[in-house]
């Protein structure tokens, strides 16, 4: 059994590590793609939020007091912005060290996965697999601690998020 799962792991692991070499994805270049997309996809949902209110003839705002679910997810889309702009204008901070790199990344997958940001998902565990490519030495010991103290910020937010939802879903049934 456990030569079976060797076998199937070995598979696996060297069937990613083609397709993230076919696709250039390293870690940089995951991190660069994941702070593009979390500064686009809020974006798109601003443009979908604000051509629904337009065809329904109702403003925004109405919109975000009529429907929590809505409302909590405009929390998310800022948050993801935020944070790809953070990551857009400091990519360097993230790729101190593999550690730090695997943290945030992982906590990235978990948020994520919450608020339901399937594509994100992907590129985080992307990012996790591919963070063997990093050192291992700390370059800058105080931008690992602060990428550490973000990371865990936004998936508290992200958490938080998901909490609420749940909590709508159940109030609904």
């Amino acid at each position: 059994m456990k030569v079976m799962w060797l076998a199937t792991k070995a598979k696996f692991t060297s069937f990613l590590d083609r397709f993230l070499e076919n696709a250039h994805l390293d870690a940089k270049r995951i991190l660069k793609w994941y702070s593009y997309v979390l500064l686009v996809v809020p974006l798109l949902f601003w443009a979908m939020l604000a051509f629904n209110a337009t065809f329904t003839h109702t403003s925004i705002q109405t919109m975000l007091t009529k429907e929590a679910s809505i409302s909590i997810a405009v929390i998310v889309a800022i948050v993801d912005f935020c944070l790809g702009y953070y990551l857009m204008i400091s990519r360097k901070k993230v790729l101190t060290d593999r550690r730090s790199y695997h943290f945030f990344m992982g906590c990235q997958a978990i948020g994520q996965l919450l608020v339901g940001n399937i594509i994100c998902l992907l590129l985080a565990l992307f990012g996790m697999y591919q963070s063997k490519q990093l050192s291992t030495r700390v370059n800058d010991e105080k931008a690992a601690k602060m990428m550490n103290i973000i990371s865990l910020t936004v998936m508290i937010v992200f958490i938080l998020c998901f909490v609420f939802l749940m909590l709508l879903e159940l109030r609904k049934s």
